[in-house]
């Protein structure tokens, strides 16, 4: 073997810096966070016996699976982690110092460069060996790892189909309330002259009578808030219709009955704001769709502003204002 057969190694990082001490891992609630390491090997510089860490559980952890154990599987997997990475490093080590005295050994001392060349040889081999046993020994604890990793990674899939189903069939009785025909409004006026009429009557803000209000509320909520001079038709509707309904009022303040939202939100078992996003993919305050939001500050156009405030929200350029939120 000729010193120009040497090959090229690449930096080997230490690998034991990767596994904590047995005594600093710590399981919480049965279970440890397991991290697979997939280090470069000097001679082959590919990926190379792929072993696992163990660590402590931490919410702000960002890689690796939470995987169950005993006391006793925990410490031996971190056992074992120590055992390979400390004779991975150490036989690196070796092989580095031995590439280190072949290429600088003088060329004009042929008999030192001999020498070093064949420590080089026995070292290349040792590590060969050492690393293939190692690896080997290591393999049947990474696949008991992987096997649980997998295991708890279909359990979350499972958990998600799951959660989907449920939320889809919420959705679908969520639908369905809405098609109840319990909800009612009508038109008041405030601040001075008489009420307008009941829905379906037209109308605006305009005028000198006063403020015209829409009032939306349930026929199945005892106690309704119904101000004086308010006065209804004995429509029902259901939200499809309380909202075509609204908006053929043409009538920019609305007040919804708190205890009507109260009502609906329980039996919805969501926001009533989420509920009717869901409906209608707009906002039950100002009957628009919410705008995106913007890619960069420079490329924000305006529009419509909004103000929030106790108990009501107005949408700006011709939109509704809105009281009575929850």
């Amino acid at each position: 073997m000729r010193r120009t057969d040497v090959p090229y190694l690449i930096n080997h990082t230490r690998l034991s810096g990767h596994q904590d001490a047995p005594d600093q891992v710590e399981r919480i609630d049965g279970m440890v966070r397991v991290h697979e390491n997939f280090p470069v090997y000097l001679l082959t510089r590919r990926h190379e016996g792929p072993f696992f860490s163990v660590s402590t559980p931490r919410a702000h952890a960002a890689t690796g699976a939470l995987v169950p154990c005993t006391p006793e599987e925990c410490r031996r997997w971190i056992d074992a982690a120590v055992s390979h990475v400390g004779i991975v490093d150490a036989i690196s080590a070796e092989l580095r110092a031995a590439h280190a005295r072949v290429v600088a050994v003088p060329w004009w001392r042929p008999l030192a460069a001999r020498r070093a060349l064949d420590a080089w040889e026995k070292t290349r081999e040792r590590y060969e060996r050492k690393l293939r046993e190692s690896i080997e020994a290591y393999a049947p604890v990474g696949e008991e790892i992987r096997a649980l990793v997998r295991a708890e990674q279909e359990k979350a899939a499972e958990r998600a189909r799951e959660q989907a189903r449920r939320e889809a069939e919420a959705r679908v009785r969520r639908a369905r309330l809405a098609e109840r025909p319990v909800w009612g409004c009508y038109v008041a006026t405030e601040g001075g002259g008489e009420a307008d009429g009941a829905a379906g009557g037209g109308g605006s803000d305009g005028g000198g009578g006063g403020r015209q209000v829409v009032h939306v509320f349930r026929y199945d909520v005892a106690g309704a808030e119904v101000p004086p001079g308010g006065a209804g038709d004995g429509r029902r509707f259901d939200l499809a219709g309380l909202r075509q309904a609204i908006l053929e009022l043409n009538v920019r303040t609305v007040v919804w009955d708190r205890a009507a939202l109260r009502k609906a939100r329980r039996e919805a078992g969501v926001g009533f704001r989420e509920w009717w996003q869901e409906l209608f993919h707009e906002s039950y305050r100002t009957f628009t769709a919410p705008p995106p939001p913007p890619r960069s500050p420079s490329r924000w156009g305006g529009g419509g502003t909004g103000t929030s405030g106790s108990g009501g929200y107005s949408g700006g350029h011709g939109g509704f204002s809105c009281a009575g939120g929850f």
